[in-house]
């Protein structure tokens, strides 16, 4: 009796698994959203800053469409994820797996980026080896992203030159960093990150992580066009501002021009 009533409950607990397994993989099955769809939707919950859910949304693009043409987009948003819920290591692996599959050289410096900023996280938990190891760690890869000669991501290439100035001024090298945003702004000028690095020339000690998010990429333009209008404004000390033709006549301290001295020697 003892043993039919177990088989019965060892049955029942089978059967509400299963229902309950089977519920879930229900869930799980629809998915009607196209690639392009999903990612967009990851990317809207990235901006948001809801990470788990982003990333929960990008892995259905790897699951839903393996054979997707996104599938390395998806996985670079992946590993940006990671670093956001500070799983560095599923960030790494994911990287070096990346890395090692080369499955598309174009996307091979957005890899490079992505592992630069792993060592950047990396460094706020060794700071007194900051300076000498993980920061020119991260350096040395976004060098290597610039450098990469298989791919024209201008994007990432733009990312890294910019991030590089951002650790120079992480590190206290503020002339190093003025130099890696001005560089920014000179080869990269149609990318976003030539508007944050001329935000950074504002003041190169400003650590603060700035987006690229359209919105804010407008806000920082009007920003800087309002600091230009400032400055144009702004009137310059009258020791540096330059005479007008007029003001230069009239001024006593004028030298005699050839035609003056001539014409009193005649007088003479």
């Amino acid at each position: 009796m003892k043993r039919s009533i177990l088989l019965s409950f060892l049955l029942l607990a089978f059967i509400m698994a299963f229902n309950s397994c089977g519920s879930k993989k229900d869930a799980v099955l629809q998915e009607t959203r196209s690639p392009e769809e999903i990612l967009q939707d990851g990317d809207l919950l990235f901006a948001q800053g809801d990470y788990k859910s982003a990333l929960d949304t990008y892995q259905r693009l790897l699951i839903f469409y393996p054979t997707s043409e996104l599938d390395i987009d998806a996985k670079l948003r992946m590993a940006e994820c990671y670093n956001k819920l500070e799983e560095y290591e599923k960030q790494m692996d994911l990287l070096l797996q990346m890395l090692k599959e080369n499955l598309i050289p174009e996307k091979v410096p957005a890899i490079y980026v992505q592992i630069g900023k792993y060592y950047e996280e990396a460094a706020r938990f060794n700071p007194q080896n900051a300076d000498t190891m993980d920061y020119k760690t991260a350096i040395e890869y976004y060098q290597r992203a610039i450098k990469y000669e298989d791919s024209n991501d201008e994007w990432s290439k733009a990312e890294a030159k910019y991030r590089i100035g951002l650790v120079y001024a992480k590190i206290g090298k503020l002339d190093q960093a003025r130099e890696a945003y001005e560089r920014v702004i000179v080869e990269n000028a149609e990318t976003p990150f030539a508007v944050l690095a001329q935000i950074k020339l504002q003041n190169p000690d400003n650590l603060m992580e700035l987006s690229t998010v359209p919105d804010s990429i407008e806000a920082y333009k009007e920003r800087l066009g309002s600091l230009l209008q400032q400055a144009e404004e702004k009137p310059m000390p009258e020791e540096q501002r330059t005479p007008s033709l007029e003001e230069y006549i009239q001024s006593p301290e004028m030298p005699a021009t050839p035609a003056d001295t001539s014409g009193t020697s005649e007088e003479n």
